[in-house]
């Protein structure tokens, strides 16, 4: 098929040979083309010369658009050969596909689809957390279905009167996919019943005490069940870290203070990622910086273009206090 589509592409190439041959022929017997009898020559001429270099370009188009998309399949091929499929290959994946152009990606993501994913509820979300941005009606009909399924499910618990079956929703579709696919009336039916912070907090506990619990805190971020909305949280985010780290057992809705000082003569920029918080500061050289940050778990590390450190790069507890950085720089290599 590789072979079949350069084929097309000369043929393409040899098209805008006929156009230049066109004008050369039309070049050389210039004086003829005014008499009437030579009309058919020179309708012939201006036919090459306009037709041929479409037909050209859109040969050319269509068979480079091919073989883009077999090369795409053969990256397809190749991740999906791996042993262990992860996120890294998807990712690998997805950056291949946004160098298609756009028509190319309409083909590619049913490529996609079909290798990766299945038509489950579940996978389909996934996929759309993936290529949720590209705006092309292969995606709006997944999406479109997504909606459609995830509002029939809504509707049956809502229909059914009976609160409990609420604690199904979480075991057929994870929270965060609900959040993310749900049509809009479904989301605004949901958080009519979020009225007021006691009625909010008791959704959070019918649906998912972990992923509404950062919905909660961002609509009543101090409200009466905030400390409870941290502690879920930060017992989720401990289920996770690494063994070194600390378990936060009071103090949940607190601070923690971490101080850095710059006494290199470049900037650097500290970044923070991590349970309640993500972003970065920039510190001045031979600088003093503060930031506090909500009591939790967190990634921090430093950057700079012309500066290498003694390897910050960790993950912290921040239970209270202050946590203390100073940086001796030294000069990259």
């Amino acid at each position: 098929m590789d072979f079949l589509y350069s084929v097309l592409n000369f043929i393409g190439l040899l098209l805008y040979l006929v156009v230049i041959l066109g004008i050369i022929r039309g070049l050389c017997t210039y004086e003829l083309f005014s008499k009437k009898e030579e009309w058919r020559n020179t309708l012939l001429v201006i036919v090459l010369v306009v037709i041929a270099p479409l037909c050209g370009y859109f040969i050319r188009d269509f068979a480079q658009s091919k073989k883009n998309l077999i090369r795409f399949e053969r990256i397809i091929e190749r991740e999906s050969s791996k042993s262990e499929l992860d996120r890294f290959s998807l990712l690998s994946i997805s950056t291949a596909f946004s160098d298609l152009t756009n028509k190319e990606k309409e083909e590619a993501v049913e490529i996609i689809f079909n290798k990766f994913y299945d038509n489950s509820l579940t996978s389909r979300c996934e996929f759309l957390d993936e290529y949720r941005e590209f705006n092309i009606p292969f995606i709006i009909n997944i999406k479109n279905c997504t909606e459609s399924e995830i509002a029939a499910l809504y509707k049956d618990i809502e229909n059914s009167k009976d609160e409990s079956a609420w604690k199904s929703l979480s075991k057929k579709i994870n929270i965060q996919d609900f959040l993310d696919n749900a049509p809009t009336n479904i989301l605004d039916s949901e958080f009519n019943k979020w009225k007021d912070d006691d009625s909010a907090w008791r959704r959070v506990m019918l649906l998912d005490s972990i992923t509404l619990s950062h919905v909660y805190l961002e609509r009543y971020p101090k409200g009466i069940h905030e400390e409870s909305a941290r502690k879920f949280i930060l017992d989720e985010a401990y289920s996770k870290c690494e063994g070194r780290d600390r378990k936060i057992t009071s103090n949940f809705s607190g601070t923690t203070t971490i101080a850095i000082y710059n006494r290199s003569v470049y900037k650097i920029d500290f970044h923070y990622d991590g349970t309640f918080a993500k972003g970065k500061i920039d510190i001045p050289k031979n600088s003093y910086r503060e930031i506090k940050l909500p009591n939790g778990y967190y990634m921090v590390s430093i950057y700079s273009q012309k500066l290498h450190s003694k390897g910050i790069h960790e993950r912290i507890t921040c239970d209270g206090g202050c946590i203390p950085y100073d940086l001796e720089l030294k000069f990259g290599r």
